[in-house]
């Protein structure tokens, strides 16, 4: 509680929100695979890790290294 009263959100909310920010990383800063990024960040499946990538960027991790999206 006293995490989420000074951050404003949850500590599995912030562990998913370092997620997303490393992700965004690994793709514009490396040649990674897509389903190397998803296994280093500790994601169950690509599958996962695209629909959660998708779901907060509004584009897949592959679409978003494509056309270079950087919305930080």
């Amino acid at each position: 509680r006293e995490f989420k009263r000074k951050c404003g959100i949850s500590p599995g909310q912030y562990r998913l929100e370092l997620k997303l920010t490393k992700a965004k990383e690994l793709l514009h800063t490396t040649n990674m695979s897509i389903a190397d990024i998803s296994s280093k960040l500790h994601f169950e499946c690509i599958g996962q890790f695209s629909t959660f990538f998708k779901k907060k960027t509004g584009a897949t991790p592959l679409e978003y290294r494509k056309q270079g999206i950087k919305k930080d």
